[in-house]
């Protein structure tokens, strides 16, 4: 009847491991998805980095189909769009109104260039690159204007990178209260068969193989919590992923497999490196340091 209350305290001891342990796998869950999401917006962002060069209004055929060449043998250009200076004034005049629209009318002749769309190829896509060939485009004869987009994607690549440190950070501390909360599940654990503990000492068992047991009642922690966890993670990434557009072209059932198996991975590993350092922690101690709390 004795051991009914010990019993229970150490299986409740146990639950709120697991219970612990999955909440801040969740959290580690969650900050990983917010990771992806980050690192995929950001490949977008650079994905879209482009260049727009106006070309001077009434320029030569030719001197257009020697930048066409040049551009097709650049290193720096992925890819372009090219539209002649007929649609770039349809373009504009359906977007113009009222006194803009009546003095378009008026002139004579199509004040607007032809245009390129530079699609910058992914080893030029840092923001001193595009200031660089911005400055090259307005160098180069025929170039009327030239619009990169390099201060917007510095400001995007400086929010994004803070949002990774942040998230690491977060993670960080949350990886370190995990392995606190099993150490301390297992110190109680090992501190209640404490006498079982010294008499297997005296009959000439090894710390080994004392240890065993507690470093597999912490995998069976971590891969529980990590199943619970990866669970959740799973459902909530599944339903992103289903609910927007956007989110699905970043989380993919790929990116949902991997993370569960990552979050299962990981809770197991932790648990069992906190399980093994409590309980030689534990068991370094002197015959004295054994038996006080």
């Amino acid at each position: 009847m004795s051991k009914k209350p010990h019993k229970i305290s150490l299986i409740g001891s146990r639950a709120t491991s697991v219970l612990s342990v999955t909440l801040v796998l969740i959290f580690l869950g969650l900050c990983a998805t917010l990771g992806i999401a980050v690192h995929r917006a950001s490949q977008a962002i650079e994905n879209e980095t482009s260049i727009i060069v106006t070309i001077v209004p009434g320029e030569d055929p030719l001197r257009v189909s020697e930048l066409k060449r040049q551009f097709n043998a650049s290193e720096w250009v992925d890819s372009y769009d090219f539209t002649d200076a007929k649609t770039v004034l349809s373009r504009e005049a359906n977007t113009m109104s009222g006194d803009a629209l009546e003095a378009l009318e008026l002139l004579s002749g199509n004040p607007f260039g032809d245009e390129f769309v530079l699609h910058i190829a992914s080893g030029w896509r840092s923001t001193d690159s595009i200031n660089a060939l911005t400055e090259r485009l307005y160098d180069t004869e025929s170039v009327d204007i030239v619009s990169g987009d390099a201060s917007a994607l510095g400001s995007a690549n400086e929010g994004l990178n803070r949002m990774m440190l942040f998230l690491s950070i977060l993670a960080a501390v949350l990886l370190i209260i995990s392995i606190a909360l099993i150490n301390n599940t297992i110190s109680l654990s090992i501190y209640s068969r404490r006498f079982n503990i010294h008499t297997m000492r005296l009959v000439g068992a090894t710390n080994a193989f004392i240890r065993r047991p507690f470093v597999h009642a912490g995998m069976y922690t971590g891969l529980l919590a990590g199943l619970i966890a990866a669970t959740v993670i799973g459902a909530l990434q599944l339903y992103l992923m289903l609910y927007d557009d956007l989110i699905g072209t970043w989380i993919t059932p790929a990116v949902i497999v991997l993370t569960a198996i990552g979050i299962v991975v990981a809770g197991t590993l932790i648990a069992r490196a906190a399980a093994w350092c409590a309980a030689t922690t534990y068991l370094n101690k002197s015959f004295n340091q054994l038996f006080k709390r």
